[in-house]
Parts: structure tokens; C-alpha cells; sequence
């Protein structure tokens, strides 16, 4: 059995696996630190880009890889993929 995996530019994954979709219940939402009452988008705004909060509180089983963040898999990989034993 092979440890150290090495993706070729053909076999990166194009779209992330989204567990939450899969799960048996769904989960608590973040909470305002201050109110202590569930944030939405649009608080949690301030801190994060909108395009992560669509990806975070999907509910889709795969969401697609942004362009920009494929191209930076395919130019530089820090390191292959070992299995762990």
C-alpha cells in the first residue's frame, strides 16, 4: 500500500465535501458574542468574505473550488499526501 501520494494536475478535486449537508441534525448557528442571539451573514460580514460565509453556511454535499484557489493547487503544493499508519 502506497504512503506518500503525489496528485497529479488532472486528479486535484475541484469541489470541497461539505459534511454538514450529510449530517443527522443540523448544527447550532454561530452566536453574537455580544446579544448571545444567532449572527447572520451579514454581521459576520465584517470579519469574513462573503463568498466563505455562502460556502460555510451551505447546504449543499460539494461546493465548487474558486478558480483562483485551484490555479494556486496546481502551482504549488506544499507537500504530497502521506497516509497516515
Amino acid at each position: 500500500m502506497a504512503k506518500k501520494i503525489v496528485l497529479q494536475e488532472d486528479d486535484i478535486p475541484r469541489n470541497y465535501y461539505n459534511i454538514v449537508a450529510d449530517l443527522p441534525f443540523e448544527p447550532h448557528p454561530p452566536l453574537d458574542p455580544e446579544t448571545r442571539e444567532p449572527m447572520g451573514p451579514e454581521k459576520m460580514a465584517v470579519i469574513f468574505p462573503m463568498n466563505l460565509l455562502e460556502q460555510e453556511m451551505s447546504g449543499d454535499v460539494e461546493i465548487p473550488i474558486p478558480e483562483a484557489v485551484l490555479n494556486a493547487y496546481i502551482n504549488y503544493r506544499p507537500s504530497p499526501l502521506v497516509r497516515a499508519t
